[in-house]
């Protein structure tokens, strides 16, 4: 086996730079890490992923050259009887240690990096990578690697007990450009729901016709084109179920967020053949899939639609599948919302289809954004949360529908009315301390079921570095109140 040379400084500074993006702490120093403390890293990482039994395998093993080529050798014993040749073998065994080593995408991007520049033969692939590691979508390098290197299935947990948590991609205008393929959705990845495993996925299809809001840039993302055709949606929805996820992901999804960015219950970017295809193949490919929801503008709601979705899962009654609508509601008052903000979304509109969504028992997600524009104080966003969640409460009682409250810190979107504001000075979006203020505050309601987010779009809004031992303390606590619908007993006294 070739020796790999490995940088502890610049491996350090990659973790830094993802670090930095991901969680949105910026340090003005570079990371040093020498080569002890390198390997004192990675063995925290390997220690956490076994059982005590197992650990004194490792502890004889003091070069991160040694610790990659334990792996490595133990990885390629695994998988020689199912690669096609060794240069298979030597790329998929090292992208598996590379995942292994750590959860840190940069230990990982950075050791397969190596590799494909400095052991020959690796070329071939480059090409094919190289879109992965360009939007640290490690979790879909795995997959592309078992398929194209190997005979294994995609079931990796069952059958050499690997996996990789999947979080978004990073997925940029030029990205999509360059390597997204006909048959890919734009995005997809993993959260916890209240009712436990979820499953977001974001379909490509053309872009929001509305695409007015002033903080919102997802319109970028999207297709340029006028129409999509009802294929080109199946083939997306096809290879996710049928390529992307293993039968033990599968079995675990009890939730479905649907996007398009935008609207799906535009027919125009989205046909409602393509909707219907969708939903019924999710209920006939996700065994214990209890809720879909779909997100759309309130304009392009009707009976008719809430009718033929209805009837789909007419077919499917042994399952007992629950559609909620998601609606970008994102800030109570009427004026800012629909003056600043431009968002068109007005609560007369809303109230008017309440009696539609009672007869259908469709429930509804609004989508809040917290402190979403420029000269609202802390406390006037935290008010304005209150309002929607007293109102929310009032329309229950009304109609007798579901409601969820999502509510996200604002960040500010490239190419947004907001970006001039943040860079002119006249807005900073919220970080920890202002959301754990709204964490304090917040009116809660029985009837009334909510999910606090630390960021929107895979974009964090927690900025300040003074304050990320907050925000750990935060994802905690509000991860534990998503779950539960409360407080932990010693929180906020």
């Amino acid at each position: 086996m070739n020796e790999l040379k490995i940088d502890s400084n610049l491996l350090a500074n990659e973790m830094k730079n993802t670090f930095e993006n991901i969680v949105g702490i910026h340090f003005e120093q570079d990371i040093v890490l020498d080569d002890t403390e390198l390997i004192e890293l990675m063995q925290i990482a390997l220690n956490s992923m076994f059982g005590e039994e197992k650990k004194q395998q490792y502890y004889n093993i003091d070069t991160k050259e040694a610790l990659f080529t334990f792996l490595y050798l133990t990885y390629e014993k695994n998988f020689q009887s199912y690669t096609k040749n060794d240069n298979a073998l030597i790329l998929l065994s090292t992208i598996c240690v590379a995942l292994f080593l750590s959860k840190s995408s940069a230990q990982s991007t950075q050791l397969i990096t190596t590799l494909l520049k400095n052991l020959p033969g690796m070329s071939t692939y480059s090409s094919d990578i190289e879109p992965y590691l360009t939007s640290d979508d490690l979790r879909g390098l795995l997959f592309w690697s078992i398929t194209t290197l190997s005979s294994l299935d995609y079931d990796l947990v069952n059958t050499m007990n690997i996996s990789y948590e999947y979080t978004p991609p990073k997925i940029t205008p030029e990205w999509l450009n360059t390597y997204r393929k006909e048959e890919d959705p734009m995005e997809f990845w993993f959260y916890n729901s209240s009712i436990g495993n979820g499953l977001f996925l974001i379909l490509y299809t053309p872009k929001c016709r509305y695409a007015k809001c002033s903080g919102c840039n997802l319109p970028s993302l999207s297709s340029q084109s006028k129409t999509t055709s009802p294929s080109a949606v199946y083939k997306q929805v096809d290879t996710v179920l049928q390529n992307s996820l293993s039968h033990k992901e599968k079995e675990s999804i009890k939730e479905m967020i649907l996007s398009n960015n935008g609207n799906l219950f535009d027919i125009k970017t989205m046909p409602t053949l393509s909707l219907l295809y969708t939903i019924n193949a999710l209920i006939e490919e996700l065994p214990s899939l209890e809720k879909i929801i779909i997100e759309s503008r309130i304009e392009y709601l009707n009976e008719h639609q809430l009718k033929t979705i209805n009837e789909v899962l007419s077919a499917h009654e042994d399952r007992n599948i629950k559609i909620e609508i998601a609606l970008g509601f994102e800030i109570f008052d009427d004026e800012i919302r629909n003056g600043y903000y431009q968002k068109g979304f007005y609560k007369s509109a809303l109230e008017k289809l309440m009696p539609l969504f009672s007869k259908y028992d469709v429930s509804l997600k609004f989508y809040m954004m917290y402190k979403a524009v420029p000269n609202m104080s802390t406390q006037e966003a935290i008010d304005d949360m209150n309002n929607v969640s007293k109102y929310a409460h009032e329309l229950i009682n009304t109609y007798d529908v579901n409601i969820n409250i999502h509510i996200s810190p604002t960040y500010v979107a490239v190419g947004t009315l907001l970006e001039k504001e943040f860079n002119d000075g006249n807005y900073t979006p919220p970080g920890p301390k202002e959301v754990d203020m709204l964490c304090q505050q917040l009116e809660i309601f029985d009837n009334v079921s909510y999910y606090i987010s630390l960021n929107d779009e895979g974009l964090s809004s927690t900025h300040i570095e003074e304050e990320y031992t907050l925000f750990l303390d935060l994802k905690s606590r509000v991860g534990y109140f998503n779950s539960y619908q409360k407080w932990r007993t010693e929180e906020f006294q």
